[in-house]
């Protein structure tokens, strides 16, 4: 499952939503809820297209932050 997310990158995911996000809403469907949280404070959104545009992370550190959402629970 988790080499299946590497393809979601840029954009690429339905609704627009950050591909590191949809990762953990697919790893961890009960995560959700934190992810929604975390990449809003973090991120400002939880969509790709935003976070981008509002420069406040980059893909890497979306990357990181549902890495580090995954392993805290």
């Amino acid at each position: 499952m988790v080499a299946q997310c590497s393809k979601f990158g840029g954009g690429q995911v339905p609704d627009g939503l950050c591909g590191a996000a949809h990762a953990v809403k697919l790893l961890r469907p009960n995560l959700e809820d934190t992810m929604i949280k975390k990449f809003t404070e973090e991120g400002g959104s939880i969509k790709c297209k935003e976070i981008r545009g509002q420069n406040k992370m980059p893909c890497q550190g979306c990357v990181k932050l549902a890495c580090n959402i995954l392993e805290d629970k």
